[in-house]
């Protein structure tokens, strides 16, 4: 889809942005215990950019073709606050006030399990008959265990658990691996539904074509 080509040239940007430029812009990270490591402004930019689309790539399957206006109207505000946390947790980091710095950690942490809780209620009310239904559950359940993977990583680089080099190494490869779980899932989806859309049209024409040939032995 187009929303999955965007993000995919969005963070081949960044990442050769990074790369070339040496990780681009880096604050240092106030939050961090021991020693000093960097903040990525560029990689949580893109995060900025990438999580609600993900989340809207994510969810769009549940609604189905055709219902994309609807599925926005529904999902606006869990995309606004899956951006807002992300804003937060970068602003966390760079701030110097240690009590602001944390409490805005609290509230990227709250503001993403208000977002994951959306996300649940939204599950709880889709189609049960909805064609590739384990598919699109799974793919949004995976995308959840990967946020909390995120997040968990983002306290251990913080609190010094983790060195900074494993941090963004983690990050790199969780965002690689996410990407190319997801474009194969959106394969197989439209693979099923194209599939099944087929098999209800040759079932419609055999229909019509005993109708036809039930008249003709009729008017023989």
């Amino acid at each position: 889809s187009s929303l999955l080509a965007m993000e995919i040239f969005m963070k081949l940007v960044c990442y050769s942005l990074m790369a070339q430029l040496h990780g681009g812009i880096v604050h240092r990270n106030m939050r961090a215990w021991g020693p000093t490591r960097g903040c990525y402004t560029i990689r949580y930019i893109e995060w900025g950019i990438a999580v609600p689309t993900l989340v809207a790539l994510n969810n769009a399957p549940l609604w189905g073709k055709g219902h994309i206006n609807a599925m926005l109207r529904r999902l606006w505000p869990n995309l606004f606050v899956s951006s807002a946390y992300v804003l937060a947790s970068w602003v966390a980091q760079v701030t110097p006030e240690a009590s602001a710095g944390w409490a805005l950690v609290a509230l990227s942490t709250l503001s993403y399990l208000g977002a994951a809780c959306d996300q649940v209620n939204i599950l709880l009310s889709v189609d049960r008959t909805a064609l590739a239904l384990p598919f699109k559950v799974g793919a949004v359940i995976a995308k959840e265990v990967f946020f909390i993977a995120y997040g968990v990583m983002y306290i251990c680089g913080s609190t010094g658990v983790v060195s900074s080099v494993s941090e963004q190494f983690f990050y790199t490869i969780g965002d690689v691996v996410l990407k190319i779980a997801q474009a194969l899932v959106i394969v197989i989806i439209r693979n099923w539904e194209e599939a099944e859309e087929l098999r209800v049209a040759l079932e419609r024409k055999v229909e019509l074509g005993k109708e036809d040939m039930s008249r003709l032995f009729l008017h023989a």
